[in-house]
């Protein structure tokens, strides 16, 4: 198991062409057919109406002492400032628990929800777009940086 994965979080903000939705249990992408949002379900056009926009996040099962992370209920629970058995300082995830680590550049367009990777395939830069999305129920608080992946030609997007 790799430390790092890709996970899809719905995130506040009004859905635009190019943006990513959840719709009959798959992750589809806006387009624009004249004047209205729609998404392909593989036989025809749908229009979106009450969808939700979602974006990729890089996340991490090794959660630290203090990490605020995602229980397996999908809520955000902050870990005790102390340690476990007295000497520890680090707690794996169990049970499909998990912290957020950040977002994941909208470039990196290959990246699927639950790909994995190694701590050299992933590169921590200053988020371009200040105020950025937040996720749907977190603490209201934007990630100052976003992640870009190391993409099949080698290059970091």
């Amino acid at each position: 198991m790799k430390s790092y994965f890709a996970k899809y979080f719905p995130v506040e903000g009004e859905i635009k062409e190019g943006d990513t939705t959840f719709y009959e249990n798959k992750f589809k992408k806006v387009e624009m057919l004249g004047k209205t949002l729609v998404i392909w379900n593989g036989e025809c056009h749908i229009q979106i109406l009450k969808e939700k926009k979602y974006k990729l996040f890089l996340c991490s099962r090794d959660i630290q002492i203090g990490d605020t992370y995602y229980n397996e209920s999908f809520e955000f629970t902050k870990y005790p400032n102390k340690s476990i058995a007295g000497s520890s300082t680090e707690w794996v995830g169990e049970n499909g628990s998990y912290k957020v680590i950040g977002e994941i550049s909208p470039e990196a367009i290959w990246v699927k929800e639950n790909d994995e990777f190694e701590e050299e395939e992933i590169k921590r830069v200053p988020t371009l777009y200040p105020n950025s999305d937040w996720i749907e129920g977190s603490e209201k608080r934007g990630y100052e940086s976003f992640f870009k992946i190391k993409g099949p030609c080698g290059h970091f997007h």
